[in-house]
């Protein structure tokens, strides 16, 4: 039930979102800062929820859709944040974009894929 409310308030936030000016496309190194230690809660372009702990040591612990995901993450080309999701055969790269209160993830040609929000530490304890 709870996974259910946390998808339907990130969507209708996803959709209902003003658009941002200033957007900033993040670097490697910028989207490590932001990342690295945190969790990501993010809601992709088929709009299911994604939750994850981004850890130091390159592995990634969380749910998506309520169901426990464990995997990889990387930088590609300076630019790029990459997932690997082995147990859901799933591995793509997104450019990440700094709208000051979320970011915005795009594939490479340019196209929106997803919107996301760093939430401090691991509040979910994955």
């Amino acid at each position: 039930m709870r996974n259910s409310i946390l998808a339907l308030f990130a969507v209708v936030a996803f959709v209902c979102s003003p658009p941002a000016f200033a957007a900033v496309k993040l670097d490697g190194d910028g989207i490590r800062d932001k990342i690295v230690g945190n969790t990501i809660q993010l809601v992709n372009e088929n709009l299911e929820l994604a939750i994850g702990a981004v850890l130091k040591d390159g592995s990634l612990r969380g749910s998506i859709g309520g169901k426990k995901i464990s995997g990889t993450w990387s930088i590609k080309n300076n630019s790029e944040l990459c997932f690997d999701l082995p147990n859901r055969n799933f591995d793509l790269c997104r450019v990440v974009f700094d709208h000051g209160s979320y970011f915005m993830l795009r594939n490479t040609a340019g196209n929106p894929s997803g919107r996301m929000e760093v939430l401090n530490g691991n509040p979910y304890n994955f």
